[in-house]
């Protein structure tokens, strides 16, 4: 197909260079391409290829082996995560054990109730995974305090909340005093805590079992 060179020239040819940059669907059945020509196309090629140098550079490698070197990379970054995770796992475990050995029962119900620093959302759930897995029956409360706000997570065994436990109901209670908000289903739930201090959040969400 012969494209169009615009009103100013006798033939395409004297377009010179035109780079693609994009093409896109704008309407059924129409394409929108965007492009440079002539010295604009050249002028933007010599700019990716010295992008291409200085990221080789940057991974002490030539341009044609930066393939290779950044599937290395990705391959490290994925061991080194395996590594994490695993580290992270028995740091989990040590510290369920902790907070298991002050487990209290309240209503009939064995609870371990725990405040602690801030984190990251992954490894705070992994906590009251975790912590569920060892406690056999009961219900995990803990609240995880950060520089702006607070996060409170419950979560049950099934059997405890066949006994009656909503952690929904917990949650959206102890939010609701403190001004956050939040909720879930009865065997999990979680809830931002805007002005909570965790032990008092804590206390306030035991009177909710």
């Amino acid at each position: 197909v012969e494209l169009c060179g615009g009103t100013h020239l006798d033939n395409t040819a004297k377009v010179g260079w035109f780079k693609i940059l994009s093409e896109t669907g704008v309407a059924a059945g129409v394409r929108r391409i965007e492009a440079v020509t002539g010295k604009a196309a050249e002028a933007y090629s010599r700019g990716i290829e010295e992008r291409l140098i200085e990221a080789a550079a940057l991974l002490k490698t030539g341009p044609e082996n930066l393939l290779n070197r950044i599937g290395s990379l990705i391959n490290e970054k994925n061991d080194l995560q395996k590594q994490l995770d695993k580290l992270r796992e028995k740091e989990r475990a040590a510290q369920a054990d902790d907070y298991l050995r002050d487990a209290e029962i309240i209503k009939g119900i064995k609870v371990v109730a725990a405040a602690l620093e801030g984190g990251d959302t992954e490894s705070q759930r992994g906590l009251a995974d975790k912590l569920r897995e060892r406690i056999g029956s009961g219900l995990i409360i803990l609240c995880f305090t950060g520089a702006e706000k607070s996060t409170l997570i419950v979560t049950a065994t099934e059997d405890a909340v066949k006994a009656g436990v909503h952690c929904g109901n917990i949650v959206k209670e102890t939010a609701k005093a403190f001004g956050g908000n939040g909720g879930g289903k009865p065997g999990m739930a979680q809830a931002g805590l805007p002005a909570a201090e965790a032990k008092e959040a804590l206390g306030k969400a035991k009177s909710f079992i």
